[in-house]
């Protein structure tokens, strides 16, 4: 299995008008079968990467079909090279995976596949369905979800691994006293170890979990109140489990606190080293303003040969400290200038490896406020990110998605990190002109 592989999630946005469905002499039709499609175009990230997850949503694929049927077991999904894996996950309009599906197309379900780009030149995957039932598809998957094994320090409940990534989740705070630092009560409902490629990317001490600020992830009377993860999926595609705290009180500044519901969702995908950690968080009561916050580090090698990567207002910079500085430690260091985009990479070249983390908050109006920055703390560079959301009715359900990713490969030209925001962009796939064809 190649190792060029890259994560990144493409909220497929479609962005022109789905126009009425016409007839088509398109000779390539791939099954007479199959009496839809249309084209999923995306643009190129000037570097070749493989295995980048694709995620449709099931009211883009509402919008696709208008007012006709479309059959959910009839999804297939045909690149450049042939047919491709894809997997229909259902959420019944409950907001939640669920285990025993309709079996029709609703809004909060979703498509999900992997694609590869070249460095040059757009690519077309092709989404086929029928109006008519057909049976859905098994294909091999190599990422799974499981009972915990291996060594009791790694605090998880349900764990993850394919050939590149082992990582495990966690429920409740085990801790006697869920208010006192230790390692039993930091790390509930998040990812308390994570390994990419052998490298460990979380886990070891008290504050490397992930996400380092997700809700109630840390010491506080809340984290016992976390269910134990469920699995949500066994693939194809991608394997999930889910965890949630049905009833929680969040500080929202001062005295006050407001009670809300949060769901964590993990998915590791099948042939990429790359872990999307959702959050969900759903008040019980009206919040006028609520503040949310993440940070990521990336521990360098001492030998000043490790480059930190982000972007500045969309430009792409890197920050190499030399070893001077990290003897002496990064604290007080503003590596990037100016306010960063939500991401960060590091490439240690020794390795030849590069991993990186890209944060998406939950801003949903112009009133709400974002904001990224970064700093060094000991031998580290920390990425910082939050935002500030206001006005949100009880019942109302805010997202934030943590990416962490990684590669084995030499990125050290710039062009991969360089891509990362990119390859995140809701921009990069666009659905074309639905197209009639096959057996009637």
């Amino acid at each position: 299995m190649p190792y060029t592989m890259i994560a990144s999630l493409l909220a497929l946005l479609i962005g022109s008008t789905v126009s009425a469905l016409g007839q088509t002499t398109e000779p390539g039709w791939w099954n007479a079968r199959w009496t839809r499609r249309a084209p999923l175009t995306l643009a190129p990230s000037g570097v070749a990467v493989e295995g980048i997850p694709v995620i449709i949503h099931g009211h883009l694929l509402q919008a696709l079909a208008g007012e006709e049927e479309l059959s959910v077991g009839s999804l297939r999904v045909i690149g450049p090279q042939g047919e491709v894996p894809c997997q229909f996950d259902e959420c019944d309009g409950t907001g939640r995976v669920v285990a025993a599906p309709n079996h029709r197309l609703d809004a909060d379900d979703e498509l999900t596949f992997q694609a590869d780009l070249p460095a040059r030149g757009e690519t077309t995957y092709w989404l086929y369905w029928s109006t008519r039932p057909l049976p859905p598809v098994s294909y091999p998957s190599d990422c799974r979800v499981h009972e915990p094994f291996g060594p009791t320090e790694t605090l998880s409940d349900l764990q993850f691994h394919n050939r590149q990534v082992f990582t495990g989740l966690r429920g409740p705070s085990r801790g006697p006293e869920p208010t006192q630092a230790s390692n039993d009560t930091h790390g509930a409902g998040t990812l308390t170890f994570l390994y990419m490629y052998h490298e460990r990317l979380a886990g070891g001490d008290w504050g490397r979990k992930f996400p380092r600020g997700a809700l109630f992830w840390q010491p506080g009377p809340e984290i016992k109140k976390w269910g134990f993860p469920r699995p949500i999926a066994q693939g194809p595609v991608r394997c999930g489990a889910s965890v949630t705290l049905d009833e929680g009180n969040l500080p929202i500044g001062g005295d006050q606190t407001a009670r809300v519901r949060v769901e964590h969702r993990v998915w590791l995908f099948d042939r990429s080293a790359v872990v999307l950690f959702e959050e969900f968080i759903t008040p019980l009561e009206p919040i006028a303003r609520l503040s949310l916050e993440f940070s990521c580090p990336f521990s360098l090698g001492p030998q000043g040969e490790d480059t930190v990567w982000s972007s500045v207002g969309g430009q792409a910079a890197s920050c190499r400290p030399a070893a001077e500085q990290l003897t002496r430690g990064l604290d007080g260091l503003r590596p990037f200038s100016g306010v960063n985009d939500a991401w960060m990479a590091r490439q240690q070249p020794a390795r030849r490896f590069l991993d990186a983390t890209v944060y998406v908050g939950a801003t949903r109006q112009a009133e709400d406020q974002q904001s990224a920055g970064s700093r060094g703390q000991g031998q580290s560079v920390v990425l910082v990110a939050g935002e500030t959301v206001t006005n949100i009715a009880a019942g109302e359900t805010l997202y934030r998605r943590f990416w962490r990713i990684a590669f084995s490969r030499d990125g050290a030209d710039g062009l991969l990190p360089a891509a990362i925001p990119q390859l995140f962009s809701p921009d990069l796939a666009t659905a074309g002109a639905v197209e009639k064809g096959g057996r009637s």
